[in-house]
């Protein structure tokens, strides 16, 4: 028997440091506290699943500093990371970003589903790697081909990115019997509830669980939902997902038989929330983390009062003061009728005085914003989408619907609403549920037509509103949402008030 180990991250986002948040708690997370989980000898790989250059405020005060706006690459390197794939927020930089950030990078970047066109990034689709016990392990990478739907196209410019399951295939095919063990670094999730199979979406954007099941990889490496996974098996395929911003590292230990049989187990490591190995860059970084954490702490302005969050169901039921703000930022900005906002996911308080660090972690994605040409039915469409958040439970009180709690991401796919008035009735069939819909004191006819503001990601379609991608774009702004809030708040200060949520939800005890 010969044995490897693999350690995995994904999800990284920029967080090199502990983090604090706008409630002033410091969450156990950052590529540099787990530094001294990474110990490395001939038999072990270091392994990333993409999603590592956009995410944290760290990251976002350095984006226009050509040249050293990507550290993580560095503490990579000194890390000893050995391949890597790409994730759909490593596009947001465009191919520049990426020449910059991968040529700055020793690890080996896979991703089979990646075209480049112009030659100059250091891509390939797949590695073998021979290890000191004579162990050759060959590593796959995938990235979601929904980076398509997503991304602008002024971010794939010299990029192709084509179908994920055909790419994997055609390397799993090329790469089968000439290797130990075959292992899929994917970014993207599982489409089925893992323990149900329960099928979570009808889209392609995730597809573990077809190419665990229909391909032959010894081992799954997943990431994009920010959902720990424990070690399982799908089909004969050992998959994990590890948590996000570097707040875990799986280990996996791998045992091959003589007779070639393949026998993975995980194990987790997580970090305390100190930095114990020192490493050469980090003076240069604490020096830049000092200088940031200044800035992020310099105020930007006055909200009326303060901002508490009372949990998701309730803030669906009754509204949100927060994204009725940020829909007001949206309407103002994008000169709409209509504004459509998710809540995202990691700090949803805002206090009286507000610095740009509360900003930048209530909105912590690179969304631009855009305005569509929407009719009456198609806003009824989207309301009736969000209305299915809900069920009632076997007491008649009001609960979040099963399909939205698989991971936090299924949260971002309710959205609120502000230049509208709307009812919904959750007793009533899912497609049933909007009983009245008012736009300046009339009801709204299907053949009205709106301008509707609302970020990119879902102007694409993303998070089952695919109407909205073949409406006509009136405004692609190219502002990215987290510094449109910054300039309004510096603009109205203080601001003077923030509307009332315009919906009732009824129906449920």
């Amino acid at each position: 028997m010969k044995t490897c180990t693999l350690l995995y991250t994904s999800d990284i986002h920029g967080y090199l440091f502990p983090t604090n948040y706008a409630d002033d708690s410091a969450r156990i997370m950052g590529l540099l506290t787990c530094s001294h989980l990474m110990g490395k000898d001939g038999n072990t790989l270091i392994l990333d699943g993409g999603d590592t250059i956009q995410g944290s405020p760290f990251l976002d005060f350095l984006r226009n500093d050509i040249g050293r706006r990507f550290p993580v690459a560095a503490v990579m390197n000194e890390l000893g990371y050995d391949c890597m794939t790409l994730g759909n927020h490593d596009f947001n930089y465009g191919y520049g970003g990426l020449e910059e950030f991968l040529g700055g990078c020793s690890a080996q970047c896979v991703c089979a589903n990646v075209v480049d066109h112009a030659g100059r990034l250091p891509l390939v689709p797949y590695v073998v790697r021979k290890l000191e016990s004579g162990l050759r392990i060959g590593i796959v990478g995938i990235v979601t081909d929904f980076v398509n739907v997503w991304e602008p196209a002024q971010n794939l410019e010299g990029l192709s990115v084509t179908d994920a399951f055909e790419a994997a295939r055609k390397a799993c095919r090329k790469l089968h019997g000439s290797i130990d063990v075959l292992v899929c670094i994917y970014h993207g999730g599982y489409e089925q509830d893992l323990a149900s199979g329960r099928k979570l979406s009808d889209s392609n954007e995730d597809i573990a669980c077809k190419l665990a099941r229909e391909l032959d990889f010894d081992i799954l490496l997943t990431g994009h939902q920010h959902l720990h996974t424990d070690g399982t098996y799908i089909g004969g395929t050992f998959t994990v997902q590890p948590g996000a911003y570097a707040s875990e590292v799986c280990k996996i230990t791998v045992d091959v038989d003589d007779d070639g049989s393949v026998r993975p187990r995980a194990e987790w490591l997580r970090p305390d929330g100190t930095i114990r190995r020192p490493i050469p860059s980090l003076p240069a970084l604490q020096s830049i983390e000092r200088d940031i954490q200044r800035r992020l702490d310099e105020p930007l302005g006055r909200l009326p009062a303060p901002i508490v969050f009372s949990g998701r169901l309730d803030s669906a039921l009754h509204g949100s003061p927060l994204a009725m703000l940020i829909n007001q930022v949206q309407m103002e900005a994008g000169s709409a009728d209509v504004s459509a906002t998710c809540l995202y996911n990691v700090s949803w308080n805002l206090p009286r005085e507000i610095t740009a660090r509360d900003l930048l972690i209530t909105y912590e994605f690179p969304n631009t914003l855009k305005v569509l040409e929407v009719t009456g039915a198609i806003l009824r469409l989207a309301l009736e989408r969000c209305a299915s958040y809900f069920v009632c439970d076997s007491d008649g009180h009001a609960a979040i619907d099963a399909a939205f709690l698989q991971n936090e991401r299924q949260h971002f796919n309710y959205d609120y609403f502000a230049g509208i008035t709307y009812e919904v009735d959750i007793s009533r069939p899912v497609g049933e549920r909007v009983v009245a819909l008012v736009f300046d004191g009339s009801p709204v006819r299907d053949e009205q037509v709106f301008r509707l503001a609302l970020n990119s990601y879902r102007a694409t379609g993303g998070g089952g509103f695919p109407w909205y991608a073949d409406c006509r774009v009136l405004l692609d702004s190219q502002l990215e949402i987290p510094q449109l809030l910054r300039d309004y708040i510096r603009s109205h200060t203080p601001v003077a008030s923030i509307p009332p949520s315009p919906y009732t939800v009824r129906g449920y005890r």
